[in-house]
């Protein structure tokens, strides 16, 4: 991998301001095994090898990072044939390379400076072949998740994965599932509810919902917990 440059705005940035002690240490050696354009294999394992080769950072610890770094609009995660990858928003390396090795970003496409070279600037894809506004409907259902999801954090990172997941074909699965999750015992305590991100990212919707039995009291009428 070439050589990376770490700039001084690094340290006025709002975003990174935000960021875990481990999660910036992450956000850093990223930077130096991405490729020119910003891409990289977001397996944990191979994170955990490359990045900590002498630490005893766990693969579950890596894919928490990643799930923050994510949520943090710092990193964005995507699928592409069953393998995962990530890419580094607002990478503002020069392309040296003709072609990654890692698939671009669904919602994403290239673009050229005026000398012909590909830089690192993307543009949301946002129109069909036939003009339409093509994320308009995903948007929209996006919006019905979003106003009953109890957890409202990274709204934005939210919305690239819902768009990325395709998730306006089961919205009304994951509906159902937000729905029935919110009963749930655990998700009485905000601290223990996922950040949507994260609930996408791993396909909360398919979880098994453990509902707990409400014993009423004979005299008082009100449900003992």
């Amino acid at each position: 991998m070439p050589n990376r440059e770490i700039r001084e705005r690094l340290r006025f940035s709002k975003k990174v301001a935000r960021l875990s002690d481990s999660e910036f240490r992450l956000f850093v050696l990223l930077m130096t095994c991405a490729d020119d354009f910003g891409r990289y294999d977001a397996d944990p394992m191979l994170i955990k090898s490359m990045c900590y080769p002498y630490d005893r950072h766990s693969p579950a610890k890596v894919g928490k990072c990643l799930a923050g770094l994510a949520e943090k609009e710092m990193i964005q995660l995507y699928e592409v044939d069953g393998k995962s990858y990530l890419f580094i928003l607002q990478w503002k390396t020069r392309i040296r390379a003709t072609k990654s090795k890692f698939p671009e970003p669904p919602e994403y496409t290239s673009c050229q400076t005026h000398d012909g070279q590909v830089s690192d600037t993307r543009r949301p894809i946002t129109h069909n072949d036939n003009g339409n506004d093509s994320t308009s409907s995903a948007s929209k259902s996006f919006d019905e998740f979003w106003s009953i999801y109890p957890r409202k954090v990274g709204k934005k990172t939210a919305l690239q994965r819902w768009i990325s997941l395709n998730c306006e074909t089961i919205k009304d699965k994951i509906i159902a599932a937000v729905k029935a999750q919110s009963k749930s015992k655990q998700w009485n305590d905000v601290q223990y509810i996922p950040h949507p991100t994260t609930w996408l990212n791993q396909g909360r919707w398919d979880d098994e919902v453990k509902t707990t039995k409400e014993t009423v009291d004979p005299i008082t009428g009100r449900v003992i917990r």
